[in-house]
């Protein structure tokens, strides 16, 4: 994938026929066999159809494949969580997030030092505060992405 993205301006033309028929099989196959995971049946399938772009996006994120592998990031997030399968979950939050971490990158820039050290030297404050609780919350995140297809 990405020596495809180095070398291909649109390597969507590429990469999507064969995505598209990878998560088609995979949907079919999570439909026949219960036990399937949705990690092996559906994963190549989803990488194949969002990493090539993202990583061209994450150089142009205010683009319109920037806005498009944003939708497509969301729209593989919210299927993950409607049907409950851990494959579109992880990848479409992954995708979604790294497209938003690009895109507050220049507000980063701007924040005086001594601010963002201030924030993050709170935020571990509270995070030791409230431990036991994060604690909690962190094993049953765990257990719910364990439930997961």
């Amino acid at each position: 994938a990405v020596r495809v993205t180095l070398d291909v301006q649109t390597p969507e033309l590429y990469t999507l026929p064969a995505a598209t028929l990878l998560v088609a099989a995979g949907a079919w196959r999570l439909r026949t066999d219960r036990e399937a995971s949705s990690v092996d049946v559906l994963g190549s399938g989803l990488t194949l159809a969002l990493l090539p772009s993202l990583i061209l996006a994450l150089d142009e994120p205010a683009s319109l494949r920037g806005a498009l592998i944003g939708a497509a990031g969301i729209l593989a997030l919210a299927v993950g969580v409607h049907q409950r399968l851990a494959a579109p979950f992880v990848l479409g939050a992954a995708t979604t997030g790294l497209l938003a971490v690009r895109h507050l990158e220049p507000y980063a820039d701007a924040v005086p030092r001594w601010i963002s050290l201030g924030t993050v030297g709170l935020a571990l404050l509270l995070v030791g505060v409230t431990w036991e609780a994060r604690r909690r919350n962190l094993e049953t995140a765990g257990r719910y992405l364990a439930a997961l297809r």
